[in-house]
């Protein structure tokens, strides 16, 4: 009950300010009412129009107002707001009567780079053109390419261009001392004459490259062994190139740890190969496949084979027994294969000299050995020779060769019965002092 009463109050209150809002505009507009229909009497009118009619005296002023001239400052205030829109379309769009665009740069011709490209199948990634449109400043530098046989040639939006003639194997020799294989070259001129042409899109103006497409040509290795795949140490056998283009300088590559190479003749087209041992230990016999000779991008593998021959020493003076004179020893096989000489399995400085094979031992060096026998294993590339050495030096005793085990085995058993004999000794010596009662 109490909020209905409230509310009504509100209610009540509402309604008598909007009654006072209501008689107050009333009230306004009965005012302006009456002075719109009063006359307009001569106590309204300036001093000046004082006894003249209403009707000229707004006359009289209407003409005054009309001949009064515009000062200065009225008319940089009326200029102002036009001034205001040049400015912003400077500085926005331009404006829409195209007064001030400039004119556009036409197009007046295009130019390429390069007018002719030599390709060759199989080889080279592509060859790129740069097209340029002129004047410099033209407006509109699109351009499109094209090829005259997409088949042989083809060009991207970008002016790459590369060849499509596939590239065919080399045919196999039938001689089995002989390989064929393929090598780029521009003798005999071009197999193909394709062009590339450029257009700008505004005007079509054109420009046109020249793309000359070279095929294989076949040259021919020969020198090959007849059986690759038994290729031994030492063998040597020369490979040159014959074919149409023998003159060509070609490339050679070998893996040089299994092969020497040297030129023979022509350095371009000619070298000998001989067959050597790689820095891995032979064990009886042992085999290096993937041996590669390359030559003009043609690779030829080989199965090389090394033997552990055992070379014989026909003479030896391999004692030492003190001062300058040195040690020698003379192995049968051929001293350009000799690779090491080691002592005890330690590195040796000798001196290696041809006659067979000569092998000297400075004295310098032997002095540094202890006395005894030590084994002297001299290398070669497809074997090995083995000897002994015998250090007698004066004045120092003489020790165990610690690889000879027939005398590693004597010390141990000399050592063994000085130990019994002494036992014995310390044995009988007790028993005297204390012998067994009756």
């Amino acid at each position: 009950m109490k909020r209905l009463c409230k509310v009504l109050c509100a209610v009540t209150v509402a309604l008598l300010c909007l009654s006072v809002v209501t008689v107050g505009m009333a009230g306004e507009t009965a005012d302006a009412a009456v002075i719109s229909e009063k006359p307009l009497s001569e106590s309204a009118l300036p001093e000046e129009n004082a006894g003249q009619a209403p009707g000229e005296a707004f006359a009289e002023e209407t003409a005054e107002n009309e001949e009064q001239p515009v000062s200065s400052a009225e008319e940089e205030g009326s200029e102002a707001p036009a001034a205001a829109v040049a400015e912003e379309s400077v500085e926005g769009e331009a404006p829409t009567d195209g007064a001030d665009i400039p004119p556009l740069v036409a197009v007046s011709g295009v130019t390429l780079d390069r007018h002719e490209i030599d390709m060759f199948v199989g080889r080279g990634n592509g060859e790129q053109l740069v097209a340029t449109v002129l004047p410099e400043d033209a407006d509109n530098k699109n351009v499109t390419w094209a090829s005259s046989n997409e088949n042989n040639v083809f060009v991207d939006d970008t002016g790459l261009v590369w060849s499509r003639v596939p590239a065919p194997r080399p045919a196999p020799n039938p001689d089995p001392t002989k390989g064929n294989f393929h090598y780029t070259s521009t003798e005999g001129g071009p197999d193909w004459a394709e062009t590339v042409t450029v257009t700008t899109e505004e005007s079509g103006y054109t420009d046109v490259c020249n793309v000359n497409i070279y095929g294989p040509r076949v040259a021919t290795v020969a020198g090959l062994p007849a059986d690759r795949r038994s290729v031994k140490v030492g063998d040597r056998f020369t490979l040159f190139i014959e074919g149409s283009d023998v003159a060509k300088a070609f490339a050679w590559d070998w893996d040089e740890t299994v092969f020497r190479g040297e030129p023979h003749g022509d350095a371009n087209n000619s070298i000998t190969f001989t067959a050597i041992r790689p820095t891995e230990k032979i064990t009886d016999t042992t085999q290096w496949p993937a041996a590669l000779i390359t030559y003009a991008g043609y690779q030829t593998d080989f199965i090389v084979t090394a033997a552990n021959n055992a070379y014989s020493v026909t003479s030896t003076d391999l004692t030492f027994t003190g001062g300058n004179a040195p040690a020698k020893m003379v192995i049968d096989a051929d001293h350009t294969k000799y690779t090491a000489t080691t002592v005890d399995g330690t590195a040796a400085p000798v001196e290696v000299a041809s006659g067979s094979t000569v092998i000297t031992f400075p004295a310098q060096y032997l002095n540094t050995l202890s006395n005894g026998t030590h084994t002297v294993r001299v290398e070669f590339t497809d074997g090995y020779a083995q000897a002994t050495l015998t250090i007698k030096k004066p004045g120092q005793p003489v020790s165990p060769q610690t690889d000879d085990r027939a005398n590693l085995i004597g010390w141990v058993v000399l050592a063994a019965l000085a130990g019994l004999t002494l036992v014995c000794t310390v044995l009988l010596k007790n028993f005297k002092k204390h012998p067994q009662s009756k």
